[in-house]
């Protein structure tokens, strides 16, 4: 069975009640920690399904928050970073060379 195969499964079981949500956070846990096994990095690249941290729902692509309890979902936007640098840096340099003409 593969990873994503294995969290589909748990989730389900989570959403029917026949597991408790700490139950459910410690399994995935488990499926998740196999990110280092060779097998399990190929099933992990495939599931892009991402979960809330705090209670474990299912977070669709774009939310900014989990429909469910509310958690912020945090984006690891590395584009958004390189951006950020290089305006804060055009920035700095205008203030230098500005500085440098009065």
């Amino acid at each position: 069975m593969s990873i994503v195969d294995e969290l589909e499964k748990i989730e389900k079981l989570k959403e029917q009640g026949k597991i408790t949500k700490k139950e459910f956070e410690n399994e995935r846990n488990n499926i998740l920690s196999q990110i280092n096994n060779k097998k399990g990095e190929k099933d992990i690249k495939q599931c892009k399904k991402k979960f809330c941290s705090k209670c474990g729902n299912e977070i669709q692509e774009g939310e900014k928050f989990c429909g469910k309890c509310g958690n912020e979902i945090k984006v690891n936007n590395k584009k958004l970073d390189i951006y950020q640098i290089i305006i804060l840096s055009v920035i700095v340099i205008l203030i230098i060379l500005s500085s440098m003409m009065h």
